[in-house]
């Protein structure tokens, strides 16, 4: 009994002082997961969560019964790549201050292309991995493109403290010829829709949204790779 409640004690104790140095975020998650994972009898783990329950009460974060708060995306997706390019240069010639974030190299390397066409040697192209809070703070950020699982986006956005989200794609991105992107390119054209005008509305994010999730079931283990196209032939054979 006596060892159960020294080993608590230590428990609380490192539990604490991680909170003082990572931040609450952080603490918590590392709690649960030591609290759940470790070894402990049942009297140990009782002894143990009386130390830590106090901190979590007191803790600022939590507020269950308040709504968690939303992320608003706004897409503005294009026919075919070459005008979402152009969108991305209008965007910079309108604020000079604009960060472009991919997911994969191979947009990098297209986007970033580009820019050198059109004689722009001013562009920022980065890699959704080199972002940093400090680094974007206040200042237009535009995705070029979308992760194939929603989840994956939602947990940069929310580690880069972002509540509005701009993202452009094109219909003939793997992400959108997976769900039969060409027809709606030829439905578009059909009703009118010139090269360069995108089709922006909630409903896109909302069933871009339900595609990822669609995607993510079918998933097990998730494979990296350089390309979209190269991500859904890894993950999904296709």
């Amino acid at each position: 009994m006596h060892y159960a409640i020294e080993l608590s004690a230590a428990v609380a104790q490192s539990l604490r002082l991680l909170k003082n140095k990572w931040g609450s975020s952080a603490w918590f998650n590392l709690a649960i997961n030591l609290i759940c994972i470790c070894p402990f009898e049942r009297r140990t783990l009782k002894c143990a969560m009386q130390k830590v329950m106090p901190f979590i009460k007191n803790n600022a974060m939590f507020s269950f019964g308040k709504k968690k708060e939303s992320i608003k995306i706004t897409d503005v997706v294009f026919m075919h790549a070459s005008a979402k390019w152009h969108a991305c240069l209008l965007a910079l010639q309108s604020n000079t201050d604009t960060v472009f974030i991919v997911w994969f190299e191979e947009t990098q390397q297209q986007l970033q292309a580009y820019f050198k066409e059109q004689n722009v040697t001013t562009a920022e192209v980065i890699l959704y991995r080199q972002a940093a809070a400090h680094y974007i703070n206040n200042r237009q950020l535009i995705f070029a493109e979308h992760y194939p699982l929603h989840e994956k986006e939602t947990s940069l956005y929310i580690s880069l403290a972002l509540e509005t989200i701009k993202v452009f794609s094109s219909l003939d991105e793997a992400l959108f010829q997976y769900f039969g992107g060409e027809k709606i390119i030829e439905l578009m054209k059909k009703m009118g829709l010139q090269e360069n005008e995108p089709v922006q509305h909630a409903m896109i994010s909302m069933a871009l949204k339900n595609a990822q999730e669609k995607i993510a079931k079918k998933v097990l283990i998730e494979q990296s790779a350089q390309s979209q196209a190269g991500w859904f032939k890894r993950n999904l054979n296709s």
